[in-house]
């Protein structure tokens, strides 16, 4: 298959039939990849322009612009290294700036917990009350062993 005439299509199916990812990771990226392909169609690659590619990115809303993009560009890296395009595509050198992150409105008081903690379900209060109190990451808790805990302590912590 000539590079020239290789399609956007053709090369998002022949990148995502050899990524070692899991089967999860790869229907994530089709995802991602297939916002590109309604827009650009069977283009061949070597007629993308960096220019097309920007434009784009900004009809993509923000939460999934940044990996979206990553997604082409990963693409794009791989056909390059692959030989079926040039090596460096122009679509490389599009800003790809992470999202801006939200600020996390916490709780101002335990009053404020505990409200949260008596309008849901009563098995799992107790998780509200121990997720605020711990200020660990949702992973971090469920990730935690009864080793992990020190009960000696006059204050008990966490190894994470």
């Amino acid at each position: 298959m000539a590079a020239q005439r290789v399609t956007l299509p053709e090369l998002v199916d022949r990148y995502l039939a050899v990524h070692t990812g899991a089967e999860s990771t790869r229907r994530m990226l089709r995802w991602k990849l297939d916002k590109a392909l309604a827009v650009f169609g069977s283009v061949a690659p070597a007629k993308l322009t960096r220019e097309e590619v920007e434009r784009w990115s900004l009809t993509i809303p923000e939460g999934h612009r940044s990996e979206t993009v990553q997604a082409l560009k990963q693409t794009l890296r791989w056909a390059g290294k692959a030989g079926l395009i040039e090596r460096h595509h122009p679509v490389l050198d599009v800003a790809n700036p992470q999202p801006r992150r939200r600020e996390v409105q916490h709780f101002e008081t335990w009053a404020d917990v505990d409200a949260l903690a008596d309008e849901i379900d009563p098995r799992f209060r107790a998780l509200i009350i121990f997720a605020a109190g711990t200020g660990l990451r949702p992973g971090e808790w469920r990730a935690l062993e009864r080793r992990d805990l020190d009960l000696k302590s006059s204050f008990p912590t966490f190894t994470v």
